[in-house]
């Protein structure tokens, strides 16, 4: 399984209802990581709206399991799902959907 990094970009998911899953300990930790990570891929490093956060709580990481085909080639090799404190492996995290503002 891979080490996943404190900020996942995670859309091509099939199970995402967001673009972006931040690792941290604390809420305001996981909104600074995401705004600055979101930022880095916008010019003049601004972020372009606002944050979502679709779900805040404990997460797990389970190997793919999906049929190989060409067409999926990439497809993660990893899928994530909430989970409970006390599961193996779990980590306190959210869900972020990025909204981007339509100027004009």
């Amino acid at each position: 399984m891979e080490l996943l990094r404190t900020v996942e970009w995670v859309a091509n998911h099939d199970e995402a209802h967001g673009q972006l899953l931040v690792r941290g300990e604390s809420l305001g930790g996981m909104i600074d990581c995401a705004c600055a990570s979101v930022a880095g891929r916008f010019p003049y490093g601004r972020l372009p709206g606002r944050l979502h956060l679709l779900r805040v709580g404990w997460w797990t990481t389970v190997p793919c399991r999906c049929h190989r085909t060409i067409a999926v080639s990439n497809h993660p090799s990893w899928h994530y799902q909430p989970a409970h404190r006390g599961d193996g492996g779990a980590w306190y995290g959210a869900e972020v959907r990025v909204e981007v503002r339509r100027d004009g």
